[in-house]
């Protein structure tokens, strides 16, 4: 049963108001139990598979540690640049300074 108010508006419009639908009654029913029963059941099956996310998470975790080890061994910008320099150096050395066949 929904009871109708009539409010007046800022404007001097008259606006329907519905008061809340009421509550359903408290106690312990037999639909109660059943719905409690479903929520402990998702909550066993949310619990289960947050412990496999947390497995995976730490699998991840230890998997970019392992890659940041490596990326850190890779040489740098001026480092690749300095070693073909030398190699071009190297080339041009025994080009020129080599004796002929």
């Amino acid at each position: 049963m929904t009871l109708t108010i009539d409010a007046p508006s800022a404007n001097g419009h008259v606006i329907p108001m519905a008061s809340p639908a009421p509550k359903p009654p408290a106690g312990n029913t037999p639909d109660n139990a059943a719905v409690l029963a479903a929520i402990g059941e998702l909550g066993d099956r949310m619990e289960r598979r947050f412990e496999k996310l947390d497995e995976r998470m730490r699998r991840l975790e230890t998997d970019g540690a392992e890659m940041k080890g490596r990326v850190s061994q890779l040489p740098t910008l001026w480092q690749v640049a300095a070693l073909i320099f030398a190699i071009f150096g190297a080339a041009f050395t025994l080009i020129r300074f080599a004796p002929p066949h």
